[in-house]
């Protein structure tokens, strides 16, 4: 009785774009093969080569999505308040001037 196969089988959930999601699937790959020992050795190999190239689209999409959101659009946030505080200080000293006598009015 101890010999009966669960009602439901493992399934992997982890994320796409993860390193831990990527493992998984390419070791659950390589447990579902029927191959003998000649593709059991290519698969692994397959298998490698996969997980490598996948590692290192991972990172690079971990590393563009880092410099956009915290080095880009807080760059863009700063010079947007920084020329807002520009057209501010022109409106103030624009209205300062304008309040000032003109020496032709004495």
């Amino acid at each position: 009785m101890s010999d009966a196969k669960p009602q439901l089988e493992k399934r992997t959930y982890a994320s796409i774009l993860s390193f831990v999601g990527i493992t998984r699937r390419a070791t659950a790959w390589m447990r579902r093969s029927k191959s003998h020992s000649a593709g059991r050795v290519l698969l692994w190999l397959l298998i490698v080569l996969y997980l490598l190239l996948m590692y290192v689209v991972i990172l690079c999409w971990y590393a563009l999505t880092i410099c956009f959101f915290f080095i880009v659009i807080p760059w863009r946030v700063m010079r947007r308040n920084h020329r807002k505080q520009l057209h501010l200080q022109q409106a103030q000293l624009a209205a300062l001037q304008n309040l000032q006598p003109k020496p032709s009015d004495r």
